[in-house]
């Protein structure tokens, strides 16, 4: 069911994003049609949401590998949000082929740069919850909070708007999360007219060695406190 959902969120997500901007009688966005715009969106933050939480959780719901020595806590989080990663390689394809085909999205302009930043993406989204899955080791009551920060995260990922839509003051912070420098780099790949003024690969990379290295100390601290099932 969770992995029928990759299907089935997305496409909620794009109906109700697209809903708003047509109901607001916005048809194009700096030059990016508005359901595609809602599909790169959504479907990529279903991708990070599901690489973040299956990560985090797997610390605690798959202890019982740890029985096999030679695997980690960070071993089994990041296996299993990589299974959920790579289902989006079915996702995606789908989502644009069908919806081209059905006269509602447009195909992208750089398909090998979308595949890079997606990518890209979805390994932010492993480092942000192998850290939470360290977070969740030294305090359970994590695994219920992290789930809301998660979620809360939607906010600040691109998904909605990009920051070009914003005032200065607001662009600034949004801007802090690497989310949203993520997802602006996906449609600037994607759509030929649009070019980002605000997203930073250097930023974003920038973020992803600090929360792999954190992750990696981490994990090592709190190894001896999680204990096979």
């Amino acid at each position: 069911f969770a992995l029928l959902w990759s299907f089935i969120g997305p496409a909620m997500l794009i109906a109700i994003l697209s809903g708003g901007y047509y109901f607001l009688g916005a048809r194009n966005i700096l030059n990016m049609d508005v359901p595609t715009f809602a599909m790169i969106g959504g479907t990529t933050w279903y991708m990070l949401r599901n690489a973040m939480f299956r990560t985090s959780t797997s610390f605690h719901n798959k202890r019982a590998l740890l029985n096999f020595r030679p695997l980690t806590p960070v071993m089994t989080g990041l296996s299993a949000g990589l299974i959920y990663m790579a289902s989006y390689v079915f996702v995606f394809p789908v989502l644009i082929i069908g919806g081209y085909l059905l006269d509602f999205f447009t195909l992208p302009h750089n398909v090998i740069g979308v595949i890079f930043w997606v990518a890209v993406t979805g390994v932010t989204g492993l480092a942000i919850g192998a850290n939470f899955g360290v977070i969740s080791t030294i305090w359970p009551f994590f695994r219920n909070l992290g789930a809301v920060i998660q979620r809360s995260m939607m906010a600040v990922s691109g998904t909605f708007l990009v920051s070009e839509q914003l005032p200065v003051a607001q662009r600034d912070f949004i801007l802090w999360s690497p989310l949203t420098h993520a997802v602006q780099l996906v449609r600037q790949a994607y759509f030929e007219g649009y070019v980002s003024d605000d997203a930073s690969p250097e930023y974003l990379f920038t973020c992803i060695g600090v929360l792999s290295v954190t992750a990696a100390i981490g994990q090592r601290l709190v190894r001896h406190r999680t204990f096979p099932a």
